[in-house]
């Protein structure tokens, strides 16, 4: 940060964590939810033109979710180094190199899988859901799972907003590029955002939620007890973390409704032309699966630090489960609608509980290093679909194998979900071992 922006922010009065959210809500917003999700729409334009087999095009798409995933250590690792403001201002800087190259000179299939696949990949993943949520974490304790709410309901606004624009703008301009080169635009703006960013509350002498040690014990006597929610008070080793099963149980839970959304994401569009939907039908059916998300994503947050995040999971999974058959299934429009909103509703709720869960049990300063681990793993299974669903279009003509064998994902997700009470202490000879209050 400039250096005159640096002491213009310390010398501001008040608690600068809410000033932080929004800077995050706007970047989400702008990386994630107008280029991430604003792909669902171009892709299909641009593969129709340039005449590109589905499958084949979609390893791009396929390699860009493993590195988001497989960058997951890098990202800890610059998190630790480097800070959480330099990691994302780095991630946006190679989106934005990816889009301007992506809506100029990008003719071929293999520059294709080269940029989105690579350089945007590891872009996502470097300013994208690890980083924002930490930071997140470091500022916000007791309000923990609202904020997350709040500032991951940037990436559904912006993809609520996508979805039309993008098929608006490729219809005027007759053209796939201009969608990359908006894209750019507003990883620009994003950038300039990302310069405000304070990493943690110490760096300007503040606590986290903006009350001191002495603030936050006075509030709980007089509240007559803790946390409404489980909430560890000690940070975990990874090594204790991964001597528990509630991790694995996490980790099932995560692939089980991540998957159905990859293949959603990325061959949605094509399935509901393939049903017989316009093409903007087909956006719109996506736009409001992304509102729907967006919009459950702050009261989610809301009672995620009132009631125990594990149940608002199980409940959002059966919902996202007869959604996701309403998808596969129907041929009216209303419905699928429906659906759609509905799906994106489960999805808002589960991506808040998640990083909610994991921060609970396991404390804050440890989530980055947990997912460093987790995600090179969890993303090999999201990173199949999109490449997957499409040669299995291209031999049967359908997407019904792909939807039936999700359907099934979702399920044992659900099973799982049941599972998730706060781990057990683990003992770890010579550390002082973690221990927990829960109201």
């Amino acid at each position: 940060m400039p250096e005159a922006i640096e002491g213009g922010i310390k010398g501001r009065r008040g608690f600068y964590g809410w000033r932080n959210a929004t800077l995050l809500f706007g970047i989400y917003m702008s990386a994630l939810g107008l280029v991430f999700y604003g792909f669902s729409v171009i892709f299909p334009t641009m593969i129709e033109t340039m005449e590109w087999n589905r499958g084949t095009a979609s390893i791009a798409h396929t390699i860009s979710v493993l590195l988001m995933g497989a960058s997951a250590p890098l990202v800890a690792l610059s998190i630790k180094k480097l800070g959480v403001k330099k990691t994302i201002s780095l991630g946006l800087s190679l989106l934005l190199v990816g889009l301007l190259l992506l809506g100029t000179v990008m003719t071929q299939i293999w520059q294709w899988i080269i940029i989105w696949g690579i350089l945007i990949g590891v872009g996502f993943a470097f300013c994208g859901v690890l980083p924002i949520q930490t930071m997140v974490m470091y500022w916000f304790n007791a309000k923990r799972a609202t904020v997350i709410g709040i500032v991951m309901t940037g990436a559904a606004a912006g993809g609520f907003l996508a979805q039309p624009f993008y098929t608006w703008l490729m219809r005027v301009a007759d053209s796939w590029r201009f969608g990359w080169l908006n894209g750019a635009l507003f990883v620009s703006i994003a950038l300039v955002c990302s310069f405000f960013l304070v990493n943690k509350p110490e760096e300007l002498g503040q606590y986290p939620d903006g009350s001191s040690p002495e603030e936050v014990e006075a509030a709980r006597n007089q509240a007559g007890g803790g946390a409404r929610t489980y909430r560890t008070e000690k940070t975990w080793e990874v090594k204790q973390v991964f001597g528990t099963p509630i991790i694995y149980f996490i980790a099932i839970v995560i692939i089980g409704h991540m998957m159905p959304l990859f293949l959603i994401t990325s061959h949605g569009v094509l399935h509901f032309t393939d049903m017989g939907f316009s093409k903007m039908q087909a956006a719109s059916i996506l736009s409001l699966m992304i509102l729907g998300s967006g919009c459950a994503r702050f009261p989610s947050g809301w009672l995620g630090d009132r009631i125990e995040p594990r149940w608002i999971l199980t409940v959002t999974l059966v919902v996202m489960l007869v959604a996701y058959l309403g998808i596969w299934k129907s041929t009216n429009l209303d419905v699928v609608m429906i659906s759609g909103a509905l799906f994106g509703v489960c999805y808002g709720c589960q991506i808040i509980m998640f990083a909610t869960i994991m921060g609970n049990y396991y404390g804050p300063e440890i989530y980055p290093d947990i997912n460093g681990v987790m995600a090179p793993f969890l993303i090999l299974f999201g990173a199949v679909v999109p490449v997957g669903a499409g040669y299995m279009y291209e031999k049967y003509d359908s997407y019904d194998a792909v939807f039936f064998i999700l359907s099934i994902m979702l399920v044992v997700a659900l099973v799982f979900s049941l599972l998730l009470a706060p781990p057990k202490e683990v003992e770890t000879a010579g550390r002082d071992q973690p221990s927990a209050s829960a109201s």
